[in-house]
């Protein structure tokens, strides 16, 4: 499948905002016990608008606490895309809470519940 010159670019700098933000959290935010990953980034093809996907590893509180981070920190994480790229205009970011691993682990779990039961039908 073949991209137009303007998929390619966008799908080039949503890659390079991805990992400008992945790179630079580290230095934002004290990392401790918390495990935060930038799941995807979706870009208009007008580069104005971005959504940045991200989900996060640890107990509701740590979440909550990334949640309000990145709630109170978008402006200083915009200004650092800006600086490390150099666009015309930098597109306007939300940060969206992604819990699609915890939804695949619940599914994954249900599924072993399942196939435990199942073998303990047969077993039996």
């Amino acid at each position: 499948m073949l991209l137009s010159c303007s998929n390619r670019r966008v799908a080039r700098i949503s890659m390079l905002i991805k990992k400008t933000i992945s790179d630079s959290i580290s230095h934002i935010i004290e990392l401790d016990d918390k495990l935060i990953t930038i799941m995807d980034v979706v870009l208009t093809n007008d580069l104005l608008n971005c959504k940045i996907y991200y989900s996060v590893l640890g107990n509701d509180q740590t979440k909550q606490q990334i949640i309000k981070f990145f709630k109170y920190k978008t402006k200083y994480i915009r200004h650092v895309i800006a600086h490390s790229l150099n666009l015309r205009y930098t597109p306007q970011i939300v940060f969206i809470f992604d819990n699609t691993n915890e939804k695949a682990n619940n599914i994954y779990n249900i599924f072993s519940k399942i196939e435990s039961e199942k073998y303990e039908k047969t077993k039996n």
